[in-house]
Order: C-alpha cells, then sequence, then structure tokens
C-alpha cells in the first residue's frame, strides 16, 4: 500500500543562497494526537517482500489487516518502508508519532523511533496487538512527521496523517467461512486432478462431492481420477461444503474432462516384422494430436531416423486440452559384422588389401556385402610397419673359396641380430637348422663341401632377408684354364658402353649329400672392346649368363632383362681342361612371349630338346676355339 499523499509539488522549499540555510514552509494539518508507542520488546519483524512504489512514495503491507475478534488477543505486524522523495528534495527519515482510533484494548508499538530513509532501502515495523473488546470497523489514523537533514540534523519537513489501514473487530465468537476451492492437473482421462479449498477464514470440517457423491471428507485437500466411460468431452460437478461449527457455506464448480488423443505413427515402406540393414533411413509420420515430442528429443509431427540397431521409438501427442497419448513402434536391424586381421607388414613389402596395395602401417577398412543378409559388413586390417632383419657380412673360410683335399668350408657372420634366426640354404632347401643370433659373431658351421651356399635370415616379425651366398671349390693342380665371354644384344658389343652388361660364370659341384648343384662363381661387367674374361678356371663344366645393367637405356624387351640368371638342368655345359683357352660368344635376340622363358635366354649351350623350347642356334651361338 502506497503512503498516500506525499505531493513532493506542493512542499516549497526555499534556499538562502547567503546563509546556506534551508527555510521551510509547509501547511501544518492540525490533529490531535499523543505519542503513546513505545518500541517493541521483543522487537516486531517486517516483511522483507514489502517493496516500495515506483514512485519512491513508500509503502505499507499488507494492504488488508487480518480481521479481529472481540475479546480475543490480537496481533498483527505492519512493514513500512518509508519514503524517498524526489532527487531534489530527498526525505532522511520519518516518523510515526500515533495511530488513532484503535480498537480499545489494541496498542501499538514500532520496531525503533526514526524509520531511516536508506539505499537499498530498510524495512521497518509497527505491531498492533491486544485484545479489542467492542466489535466495529476501525480505520486506523496514522500520523506521520517526515524529516530531512540540514547539514547532520534531522527537521521536520512536514507532518501528513494516513488512514489506509482498518481493523475489523468481529463479535466474540463469529467465523463467516466462505466457501471456494481450485484445481490443478490435466483434465484428461485418467489424470489425477487435485483439489484444494480455498475459503477464508478456514473451516472446521470439509466434504467434497462429485456428481452428488461423497468422495472425501474431513481434509481440505483432496485428489481423484475420473474416468468418463465415453471418449468424448465429459463434465462433473464437483462440490464443496465448509463449515465453522455454526456457520456452513458450499460451492459447486464445474469441471470438464477430456479423452486422449488417439495419437497413432506410421512409417511407408517398412514391414513391422522384418530385419533392415544397419545405416537405413525411414521416416516417421505421427497423426492425431497437435503437438508432438519424440524419445529421441525431436519435435513436430514428421522425423527421420537413422538406424544401427534395435530401437524402439515413441512419441508422445499432445492436444489442445494438454492431453497426453503416445504411440511406439519397433526396428529390428542387422548388427554390422566387423572382421578383424592383423598383419605384419615387412618393409618395402606390398600387401593386397581387396585391391588396394598396403605398404604402410595403419587401420584399413572394406565393405563386404554378405550374401545371407543383403547388408554391408566390415573388414577390418590392422597393419603393423615390420623391420627386415639387418644386414651383416658374410665372412667364408678359406676367404677364397677354394677347399683343399679332404677340407670343408666354415661360414661365420661378422656379427647377428638378437631376435633374429639364421639358417644355410642349398638350391632353396634347408642345409642347417635355425641358429639364434647372439648380438655379436655367429658361426653357421664348419662342414661346407664343395658347393654354393645361400644364407637366409628371419627376425621375430617373420620378416626374411638373403643375406649373401658363400660358395666353395675343390683344389686341382696344374695348369689352370680360363673362358673369354663375348656378349651381344643384337648389336656389336662394342657398341655397348663399358660396364653396361653383366657376364655370370656359374659351375657344376657335387654337395654334402651328393647332389649336383651349380654354384655362381663370378661375375663381370663387360670391357669397352665388348668382353670379359674368367681366369685361374679349375677343371669343371661351367655355363655362362649375362643381362644389362640399364635396360630402360636400351631396346631390349623385359624377357631378356636377367637381373638373376638361372641355370636350366637341360643347358649344356663349357668343358674346362687344364691350360684350356674358351671363346665363347652370347647372341641376344628379341623374342616373342612364345618363344620361351627369359630365365633360359642367354645360357650357353642350351640344349635342342630342352623343356623352355629354344633354340640354341638360333637364339645363343657358342664358339669354342683351342
Amino acid at each position: 500500500m502506497v503512503i498516500s499523499g506525499l505531493k513532493y509539488n506542493k512542499l516549497t522549499i526555499k534556499i538562502n543562497e547567503l546563509t546556506k540555510r534551508l527555510i521551510f514552509t509547509f501547511s501544518i494539518l492540525v490533529f490531535s494526537f499523543s505519542l503513546n508507542a513505545q518500541i517493541c520488546d521483543p522487537p516486531c519483524t517486517p516483511d522483507q517482500s514489502c517493496l516500495a512504489n515506483y514512485n519512491q512514495n513508500g509503502s505499507i503491507c499488507p494492504e488488508e489487516l487480518a480481521f479481529a475478534i472481540a475479546n480475543s488477543y490480537y496481533e498483527e505486524n505492519v512493514t513500512v518502508v518509508p519514503p524517498e522523495g524526489s532527487p531534489y528534495y530527498p526525505f532522511s527519515s520519518m516518523r510515526i508519532d500515533a495511530i488513532n482510533n484503535l480498537p480499545e484494548g489494541i496498542t501499538w508499538c514500532k520496531s525503533q523511533e526514526m524509520f531511516d530513509v536508506t539505499n537499498p532501502l530498510t524495512c521497518y515495523c509497527v505491531q498492533l496487538k491486544g485484545t479489542p473488546t467492542t466489535h466495529g470497523t476501525y480505520v486506523l489514523s496514522l500520523a506521520i512527521t517526515l524529516f530531512v537533514n540540514n547539514e547532520g540534523t534531522q527537521e521536520p519537513v512536514t507532518q501528513y496523517t494516513d488512514t489506509s489501514l482498518e481493523i475489523e473487530v468481529l463479535p466474540e465468537g463469529v467465523e463467516l467461512p466462505v466457501a471456494d476451492f481450485t484445481w490443478t492437473g490435466n483434465q484428461c482421462y485418467r489424470d489425477t486432478v487435485f483439489f484444494t479449498a480455498a475459503n477464508n477464514p478456514a473451516g472446521s470440517s470439509y466434504v467434497w462431492k462429485v456428481n452428488g457423491n461423497v468422495v472425501s471428507e474431513g481434509s481440505p485437500t483432496f485428489s481423484y481420477v475420473f474416468s468418463p466411460f465415453f471418449a468424448v468431452p465429459t463434465d462433473y460437478q464437483v462440490s464443496l461444503i465448509v463449515s465453522t461449527g455454526y456457520y456452513t457455506d458450499d460451492i459447486t464448480k464445474t469441471i470438464t474432462i477430456y479423452p486422449m488423443p488417439g495419437v497413432s505413427v506410421s512409417v511407408p515402406d517398412y514391414d513391422y516384422n522384418e530385419y533392415v540393414c544397419h545405416g537405413t533411413s525411414f521416416t516417421l509420420t505421427a497423426n492425431g494430436a497437435e503437438t508432438y515430442l519424440w524419445s529421441t528429443g525431436e519435435t513436430g509431427n514428421e522425423i527421420t531416423v537413422t538406424l544401427s540397431e534395435f530401437t524402439v521409438i515413441t512419441v508422445f501427442g499432445t492436444d489442445i486440452h494438454s492431453c497426453v497419448n503416445r504411440d511406439s513402434i519397433m526396428f529390428f536391424v542387422w548388427s554390422v559384422d566387423t572382421t578383424l586381421t592383423n598383419h605384419n607388414l615387412c618393409e618395402g613389402d606390398v600387401y593386397d588389401f581387396y585391391g588396394t596395395e598396403i605398404t604402410e602401417a595403419g587401420t584399413y577398412y572394406h565393405t563386404v556385402t554378405s550374401p545371407y543378409t543383403g547388408c554391408d559388413n566390415i573388414e577390418q586390417l590392422e597393419v603393423t610397419l615390420a623391420p627386415y632383419p639387418e644386414q651383416v657380412v658374410i665372412l667364408q673360410d678359406p676367404e677364397d673359396g677354394i677347399l683343399q683335399a679332404g677340407t670343408s668350408g666354415s661360414i661365420i657372420l661378422e656379427t647377428s641380430e638378437v631376435g633374429t634366426k639364421y639358417c644355410v640354404t642349398v638350391g632353396g632347401e634347408p642345409y642347417t637348422g635355425l641358429i639364434n643370433g647372439t648380438g655379436s659373431m655367429l658361426s653357421l658351421g664348419g662342414f661346407f663341401p664343395a658347393g654354393s651356399y645361400e644364407v637366409l635370415s628371419r627376425n621375430q616379425y617373420n620378416c626374411y632377408l638373403v643375406q649373401g651366398i658363400a660358395n666353395f671349390t675343390s683344389q686341382v693342380s696344374g695348369n689352370l684354364g680360363q673362358i673369354v665371354a663375348n656378349v651381344t644384344f643384337g648389336t656389336p658389343a662394342s657398341n655397348f658402353p663399358a660396364e653396361h652388361v653383366n657376364v655370370k660364370l656359374y659351375k657344376t659341384e657335387i654337395d654334402i649329400t651328393e647332389n649336383e648343384v651349380i654354384v655362381l662363381m663370378d661375375q663381370k661387367l663387360l670391357d669397352g672392346n665388348g668382353q670379359t674374361e674368367f681366369l685361374n678356371l679349375t677343371p669343371g663344366d661351367y655355363y655362362l649368363g649375362s643381362f644389362v645393367q640399364y635396360p630402360e637405356n636400351y631396346n631390349v624387351a623385359e624377357h631378356v632383362y636377367y637381373q638373376d640368371a638361372v641355370v636350366h638342368e637341360d643347358a649344356i655345359s663349357i668343358p674346362i681342361e687344364e691350360g684350356t683357352v674358351f671363346f665363347a660368344s652370347l647372341h641376344h635376340v628379341l623374342l616373342t612371349e612364345s618363344q620361351g622363358s627369359n630365365t633360359m635366354q642367354g645360357i650357353v649351350g642350351a640344349s635342342s630338346n630342352n623343356s623352355k623350347g629354344l633354340n640354341p642356334i638360333e637364339d645363343m651361338v657358342v664358339i669354342l676355339k683351342k
């Protein structure tokens, strides 16, 4: 309640510019009052929710005082927020000097003598208490004095009488209940509605009825679930009868209960009994309500879902009466099967993953379609890049590979890796068992007869590396022989730059198992004259092979490029006796694919009935001269 009558524009304030002293001129309201109040003990408590009027006029709360009953004790707190005045004429405080026209038997007190204006505003209180003796309506008259701060001195500005409060004293023993009630909750089929009595003063007994039937007694509140038989809006009559012992009042109100909306979900092109593939999308449409909320969190009557597993989608539909119903749909989804393959890839190797050449470590995926479900599954490849064994130096004893009669050769690795295994093979077959590396020099055995031996290594990642070849041959006495090789590729050999053609010399030896093996004895580059010589040859059967060092520089078909010449079992050897010199001319021509394997091309003396179908006269010319 606003403290009325404080009209700042009617307050005349003049300032003497010379003395800086305030001179007040105001119209004093004449009334009689007595300073009959004292400071409340114990203190009264103001209502902090009482706010000042937006015009800064202050407030008094509550607007209506509670009624009193004659010859019954009465106590009421009144909260006061003093007015601030205007920015030009601010008030510093106010004082309630008297409250007149109080019912007989009622006195008053205040929280303090002066109610100071503060920022933020402070709430003060006045307490009315006592036992009234005479019923009636009493309009209270509050005598108020407003003050301003004049250089530290509180000086009165004006006096004012407020008559906004009144006390109603009822006759002794009289109670006047007025029946009323409210309700909360949705007015929907099978929803719970909560009813609360709202009569003032409170009654001593309560009776609730629905359509004339008593449903609750004694409590000012009750709840009820309405279940109309027909799915149409249905009216119910709810009544409250409230009594105070000598007086009874009642009220009846109509409440309408609404049926739940008929919410449904439809999904075109979906068979409710079939499984669908992972990643399939469907559009769901809801009908039968005004607004919709889906279990996915989306709103609106239509959503699109992409399925990854068994899923239940529920939609909640709300109609204009706030009634809610729902519908659900289930989707059965084939799971995505992921097959995991782990593969150690040796550095420099290539792994074919469904047509993709994998050369680096990583995770790779490929999608395959299941023949059973028609759905895509995942092939996952985890590739770990593994190193090859370390290349080491092979030492052979004797170093020149020539064995004295009745002796064997030894093969030693200058160093070896821990975790790597080594073995010796002959013709691709194991000759020794696996020998573990030690991190230092490692002997692979000292029992190797004449022959060609390949040293193979395998590390813990199953990466293989050919470390090299050790060759041993038997020593013979007497004069040694030699072979002079001339090699052409359809072009005079002298037309080839030096060191562009490599010639390999092979020899037949008998290994420890009494099997004939072909041993690489030596290889040399052609000189500028198109020749190379192999000297100091011990008697035996020899084979020659050749290949171009830089085939990209020559018009030579790929199948005549011999990076690794292989001697075929049907090739005719060159017999070397003591003191014999052979001149061999290897003539290579361009061949078609139908003319045989490149593994035999360039091998001296291929027989006419060899399995590769080469013509030794046309393809290779061997000239032997003493």
